[in-house]
């Protein structure tokens, strides 16, 4: 009975692809989780490694009819795997984006550069919506420590009537 149903989806939801993109970490407290059924992820580069921009900017133009590189990880529904987090891309040198969750709505990012979308939200709001689907990772796999933060994360201080302090104060970016 499960096989024909999963036969019946199948024919009413045509399979559909979205792309997740960003910066990609796991941290300890992320912890795993089981890739719902009807989803086939994508990862283009190893656990604990970063994406580089040239590979991620292919997987970006998926959405736009382009070829994906050849993926290095391909897991479906009943896999587990780690619950990674999709962050904001981050200054300093990650991963440069080539597309917009304004211009496509099955581009999923996020402006959060702190706490992120879990993989397994991310998983969920898909199913909910299409529940047979392909998601491209477009982002690091990189681990962090729990309680990172990064500097571009974080209020910046300067000396009290420096340059620095009376232009970011001008900006808006410091009280």
């Amino acid at each position: 009975m499960v096989g024909r149903i999963d036969q019946l989806k199948a024919q009413l939801f045509q399979r559909q692809t979205f792309v997740a993109g960003g910066h990609g970490a796991r941290r300890p407290a992320h912890g795993t989780m089981t890739l719902p059924k009807g989803i086939t992820l994508y990862f283009y580069v190893r656990d604990t490694e970063s994406l580089p921009n040239s590979v991620g900017q292919k997987v970006d133009k998926i959405l736009a009819g382009g070829a994906a590189p050849a993926p290095v990880a391909v897991l479906r529904g009943g896999s587990y795997c780690w619950n990674y987090h999709l962050y904001s891309p981050r200054n300093g040198g990650y991963l440069s984006l080539a597309s917009s969750s304004k211009a496509d709505s099955h581009y999923i990012t996020t402006d959060d550069s702190a706490n992120g979308i879990s993989l397994k939200s991310i998983c969920e709001t898909i199913v909910r919506a299409c529940p047979v689907a392909d998601l491209h990772w477009s982002a690091c796999r990189s681990t962090e420590a729990d309680g990172d933060v990064f500097p571009d994360t974080l209020t910046p201080t300067y000396p009290p009537g420096s340059a620095l302090a009376n232009l970011a104060a001008k900006a808006g970016k410091i009280a």
